[in-house]
């Protein structure tokens, strides 16, 4: 039976944009209006059995036929970005989950600071494109490699956004460091700053920010993956050991042990939850809390649903109670 949260959609071109990284373009097999969505937004691409990945939409939200992204292809992916360069051809049907965000734009008329690297760049460019419609002051600096790494070159060079663009190439890490520094204390600290890219880049960015005098409340963010450096993913004072998960509607009553996920716990009673990236940042896993207080470590659920306790991301996160109920 057809999932009833995902939507089946057409893959309608492929596009080389940069080294490495290739543009997927798809549309309602209707050519109907997709759901809307905002700057910074992310879908699910469900494609094939047990192979869920996320991507930034990097088109212009104002546009409801077709959703855009863009994937690297990574040397150690883990199916996802493969599966997409090598597999994936127009033509092809595939199912997505509708569009969601923990990377939104906020309503000001303060200037937008976007700053990306690499990849990175996918979700600021909605968020660019975004601002440049709606008249905003913007700025974007862009990190990359080299010339042949710059996604959507042709878009930067285009004179609505060339005076707001500057593409940084092949800088070191005190290079970087140091451009950033020099971003930070020039710029109006009304402003707010959007950072996409890898977690020591962010790590590095938001420093400088901060140490200029940015308040944390300025300061957005958006991680591909969970990165030591950003954060310690362990609640100080928070119970560590052992706790009982029951997945009610399965049945399913087992002690989740200090050195495994709850996951983990449950796929040795044969219940598999399913899952994708393995470290909160997807949100595949996420299950319904019937009853008992759940540790979240995630970095997919907002902190509105976090403090609701009705949902957690069962890949990493544990419990603060001695039983958690799960509406599995």
């Amino acid at each position: 039976m057809p999932d009833p949260s995902t939507l089946p959609v057409r893959v309608s071109a492929l596009r080389y944009e940069a080294e490495d990284v290739v543009s997927v373009e798809l549309n309602a097999l209707d050519d109907a209006p997709l759901p809307s969505w905002q700057p910074g937004d992310h879908i699910d691409l469900h494609l094939r059995p047990g192979l869920i990945r996320q991507y930034s939409l990097c088109g212009a939200s104002s546009d409801h036929r077709r959703y855009l992204i863009a994937v690297k292809r990574e040397p150690r992916s883990r199916g996802g970005s493969e599966y997409v360069h090598t597999t994936l051809r127009p033509g092809d049907t595939i199912t997505i989950a509708p569009p969601r965000s923990k990377f939104p734009l906020t309503e000001s008329s303060h200037p937008a600071i976007l700053i990306a690297a690499g990849i990175g760049i996918t979700p600021i460019t909605s968020m660019a494109k975004a601002l440049q419609l709606q008249g905003k002051p913007f700025s974007l600096n862009y990190f990359a490699r080299s010339r042949a790494h710059v996604v959507f070159a042709d878009e930067w060079a285009d004179q609505d956004f060339s005076e707001h663009v500057r593409i940084l190439l092949g800088l070191d890490s005190e290079g970087v460091r140091t451009e950033l520094d020099k971003l930070a204390r020039n710029s109006d600290i009304s402003s707010h700053l959007y950072v996409c890219g890898p977690g020591g880049f962010m790590t590095t960015t938001l420093s400088c920010f901060k140490d200029a005098g940015f308040a944390d409340a300025q300061l957005h963010f958006e991680k591909f993956a969970p990165d030591d450096t950003m954060a310690d993913r362990t609640p100080t004072g928070q119970p560590q050991g052992s706790f009982v998960v029951r997945a009610q509607h399965s049945g399913v009553e087992t002690e989740v042990r200090e050195d495994e996920s709850i996951v983990e716990a449950l796929a040795r009673c044969g219940l598999e939850v399913p899952v994708s990236c393995e470290q909160g940042i997807c949100g595949t896993c996420v299950s319904g809390v019937l009853s008992g207080t759940p540790d979240h470590r995630d970095d997919y659920l907002t902190d509105d649903e976090k403090a609701a306790d009705s949902q957690m991301c069962v890949c990493v996160s544990r419990s603060t109670s001695d039983v958690l109920v799960l509406d599995l």
